[in-house]
């Protein structure tokens, strides 16, 4: 009774794994949709068979026979058992599966792997060989494990993903390393930067681009401006165009329908056959300071606040891009991502836009938390953390005001403050759950590390467990399982000292932020360089603040940046001193 049994397979038309995979960079992924089933469940198959090796037991690969189904490894669709056996799988229900999820099941003495799709077949595969004990911690590595449990029930599993979109918000470069592509499907995650297309599409991982330069790029025109000048902001009684750099950039009038349209269609050309054709998920972000320049028109204050106009520019791009994808201008669907991230954190208060934006199913709402406190999880201590407190108190109401699929872009990596590629272990678990209380759209990390992710290499393993987990399980126990078995495979008899130094380092720089970032210590020592007009000129005053950064624990620290009435804000922090 073992689970190193020959692999069985569906691949028509192809006659051989080989022959299946030696097309994937000529199919047609979108219409020859039998040839791109058999090649992805030809990868997944391969995957079980090389891993096999590792542990020298040596498997071959069958083509699917009734013949050759008992004492084996069976990899069918959902659609391939309904038409060809009985009864088999009468207790599973695969409409909860959806898209994404699989089952596993014992029958005949044979181990079943089945799925609606065959991105769910491949993440079948993947989950045997983690339940046998493999791990990728990197793109370049394999743990091999040194004991199999080889009861076939032990493998018994039925899951779905927790969160839809899993992975990392790369800025645009080159295309990634296949090693890497493989490392985030072996990783169940699904979204990503720029790729090879055939690999994208044999994985399942969206291609995710965009940025604030769209908005840039497609406004700044002059003679745009002098042709449609009600297409942008209305300032202190005056149109201000949309500068092409960074330095005064503004946003054009969100509330415009004709500029929305406009821009909706400029994205679909560029889609289709321009700069944007690598890409199935764009960000469109707009200048979005902590209090920048806003539309003041008549037409923006009918539609609400700043958040509104944004979720009304964002709903026109949405329903656009559907209705292109629906008429064929786009051969691919593609998904806007929307942004909660300084003026935008407001929570919005027009019902019709929000109802509109509910009404489809190409969009998805993220949070960027850049101005939380990093030193302790952020639904605790927000009696002496104001910027947590704002921020828990703003998603809270997101959620009661919308019924979106929500998301999260993560900062943990701090890559602005000083590019720290450590974990935040420690507080993850109670993080993810304050943000995912239900089943989520998106959880995306920002800026990984590709290669040698070091310590980032738990964050890495964190992300792809809790965005499996199930709705009932807590992610802080979970977080906990997690981190205890990545020490003991990594590390092996050396793996408490080594969560010792891992512990230590995350919280020597959880007073990042207050170093470097937003109300810094960083900001009050140049702040003549930051401001025109500095905000503390009293060197009394300075001596004060740089006192307190360095003792730490409960402040009060400038709050220059945040441009508010109030002059402090207050915090909890290990002092600079104790962190060094």
């Amino acid at each position: 009774n073992t689970i190193f049994k020959d692999i069985v397979i569906s691949i028509d038309p192809y006659t051989s794994v080989n022959e299946a995979i030696d097309q994937q960079e000529i199919i047609n992924w979108s219409k020859d949709v039998e040839k791109a089933n058999s090649i992805t469940i030809a990868q997944a198959a391969t995957e079980l068979q090389t891993h096999f090796h590792l542990l020298g037991k040596n498997v071959r690969l069958l083509k699917y026979d009734k013949k050759n189904i008992d004492n084996n490894i069976v990899m069918i669709t959902r659609a391939h058992i309904l038409s060809n056996h009985d009864n088999i799988a009468d207790n599973i229900n695969f409409n909860h599966l959806g898209d994404q999820g699989f089952v596993i099941f014992p029958h005949s003495n044979s181990i079943y792997i089945s799925a609606n799709t065959r991105i769910g077949l491949l993440y079948g595969a993947y989950e045997i060989l983690k339940k046998m004990g493999f791990s990728w911690y990197n793109p370049i590595e394999t743990i091999v494990p040194k004991k199999v449990i080889e009861n076939p029930d032990y493998y018994k599993s039925t899951k779905k993903p927790f969160v839809r979109f899993r992975g990392f918000w790369m800025y645009p470069d080159d295309n990634l390393p296949e090693e890497y592509v493989f490392w985030l499907a072996r990783n169940r995650l699904n979204i990503a930067g720029k790729m090879k297309a055939h690999l994208a599409k044999k994985f399942g991982i969206k291609r995710w681009g965009g940025g604030h330069h769209l908005i840039q790029e497609e406004f700044s025109n002059k003679d745009l401006f002098k042709e449609h000048p009600d297409w942008y902001s209305l300032y202190n009684g005056k149109r201000i165009p949309v500068s092409a750099t960074k330095q005064n950039y503004v946003n054009p009038a969100f509330s415009n329908q004709e500029a929305a349209d406009y821009f909706s269609k400029r994205l679909i050309q560029r889609l289709d056959k321009g700069d944007l054709e690598f890409f199935d998920v764009l960000n469109v972000w707009p200048s979005d300071t902590r209090k920048g320049i806003t539309d003041q028109s008549h037409l923006a204050k009918l539609v609400g606040n700043f958040t509104d106009t944004v979720l009304y520019f964002n709903f026109s791009i949405a329903e656009n891009l559907k209705k292109a994808y629906e008429v064929g201008k786009l051969a691919r669907k593609v998904l806007l991502y929307g942004i909660s991230y300084h003026m935008t954190m407001e929570p919005p208060t027009n019902r019709a836009v929000i109802r509109k934006l509910q009404s489809l199913d190409n969009y998805i709402h993220i949070f960027y938390p850049s101005t939380r406190d990093w030193s302790f999880p952020i639904n605790s201590k927000t009696e002496v953390s104001t910027a947590n407190e704002k921020f828990r108190i703003n998603v809270n109401e997101w959620k009661k005001r919308a019924n979106f699929a929500f998301g999260l872009v993560d900062y943990n990596n701090k890559r602005n403050y000083a590019g720290l590629g450590l974990s935040d272990h420690i507080n993850f678990g109670s993080n993810f759950d304050f943000f995912f209380d239900v089943e989520g759209g998106l959880y995306g990390y920002m800026h990984p590390l590709k290669l040698n992710p070091g310590p980032l290499q738990l964050t890495n393993s964190l992300i792809s467990e809790l965005c499996w987990k199930d709705p009932a399980e807590n992610a802080q126990k979970i977080s906990a399982e997690v981190i205890s078995n990545y020490f003991r495979k990594r590390y092996g008899k050396y793996q408490y000292e080594w969560k010792h130094i891992y512990d230590e380092m995350m919280r020597s720089v959880s007073n990042v932020k207050n170093i470097f970032g937003s109300e810094s210590l960083s900001y009050v020592l140049f702040q003549n360089v930051y401001w025109k007009v500095p905000k503390y000129s009293d060197e009394n005053k300075i001596a004060e603040f740089i006192s307190r950064y360095r003792q730490g624990d409960i402040q009060d620290l400038p709050n220059g940046f945040y441009h508010e009435k109030t002059s402090r804000i207050k915090t909890e922090f290990i002092g600079l001193d104790e962190s060094i």
